[in-house]
């Protein structure tokens, strides 16, 4: 049976934390566009989509929790790969800046201010701590904005992990897993902020796939 703490539900949805935080702040730093959740940058989240993003978080036999959200994206695994691993993929979705060093060790950068350029101050940056071409992708947050709300440096040390598997539809299953947490109100805080965002996320992953690229306007 899945343990509700590994839900975010035990973190009380919108009780007050240690920094005066709630869902409803959660959903407000989203909707800016500055919340860096652990395994996929959140964007303009559409809540309550219709799309089937099923929540398979668990909490280990040592007790620790491991966010884990999984779909069905229609769409091959090469494709997919590519919307989640290349410039012009995740600019189609995710950011309007963007810049990607595939390799392990490279960077995964990204802005939502459309007047930002790779390499300038205050981007959202990631590290690719592994990789296997089509099948996963491991990331660790590096750097975020100023104004990001958690604490960055508990933020490093969790991991963020995407799992392709294509399905004999022609369609490819993805796994987003969050590991590394620890314990406490701020961690519960990164939780349940991560889970809103990779949620969200996947749900702007969803819509790229059925309704083509996203237009961010003039830069």
């Amino acid at each position: 049976m899945r343990n509700r703490a590994a839900t975010g539900r035990e973190t009380g949805g919108g009780g007050v934390n240690s920094r005066g935080g709630t869902a409803r702040e959660t959903r407000a730093w989203l909707r800016q566009g500055i919340t860096v959740s652990l395994l996929v940058l959140a964007t303009s989240p559409t809540w309550g989509g219709a799309q089937v993003i099923e929540d398979k978080s668990f909490v280990t036999a040592a007790g620790n929790r491991a966010q884990q959200l999984e779909t069905v994206l229609d769409a091959p695994v090469d494709e997919v790969w590519n919307l989640l691993t290349t410039e012009a993929g995740l600019r189609s979705w995710m950011a309007p800046v963007v810049g990607v060093e595939l390799r392990n060790g490279g960077r995964w950068e990204a802005s939502y201010d459309p007047t930002k350029e790779i390499g300038d101050p205050g981007n959202i940056v990631n590290e690719i701590v592994a990789f296997i071409p089509g099948r996963l992708l491991v990331l660790r947050v590096q750097a975020a904005p100023p104004e990001y709300p958690l604490d960055l440096e508990l933020v490093r040390a969790a991991r963020a992990v995407y799992e392709l598997e294509p399905l004999d539809d022609g369609s490819t299953r993805l796994r987003v897993s969050g590991v590394g947490y620890g314990t406490g109100e701020e961690w519960d805080r990164i939780y349940q902020i991560g889970l809103y965002g990779n949620r969200a996320s996947l749900e702007e992953l969803h819509k790229r796939i059925s309704s083509g690229p996203r237009d961010w306007g003039p830069r």
